[in-house]
């Protein structure tokens, strides 16, 4: 089983069911969708996942290695990296790419 993560904070994609924000405190999500290992993604040439469970034969994603510690330095710059390229996926309708809604 893989966990593919998404960081819906106000800098990045938003997607939320909540009512509109009126503060200046920033508003921070974080969502954990777990896939079959034969899944892969089609929006994009790679994207990123961490194994949580058995094997993955298929290999149709990059395997993020789990943080060694808590906010380790390594851990942070690899899941900005996830994160870039994850927004290209996200913004690829917003480009005038073909298949934009």
């Amino acid at each position: 089983m893989l966990a593919v993560w998404r960081d819906v904070t106000q800098s990045r994609t938003s997607a939320r069911a909540s009512a509109s924000k009126r503060s200046d405190k920033r508003r921070f999500g974080f969502s954990v969708v777990y896939v079959a290992p034969s899944v892969r993604q089609t929006l994009a040439p790679k994207d990123y996942t961490m194994l949580v469970r058995g094997r993955d034969n298929f290999k149709n994603f990059i395997q993020v290695p789990p943080p060694e510690e808590d906010i380790s330095e390594t851990a942070r710059q690899r899941h900005m990296c996830v994160l870039d390229v994850q927004d290209e996926v996200h913004y690829v309708g917003d480009k005038g790419t073909e298949g934009a809604n």
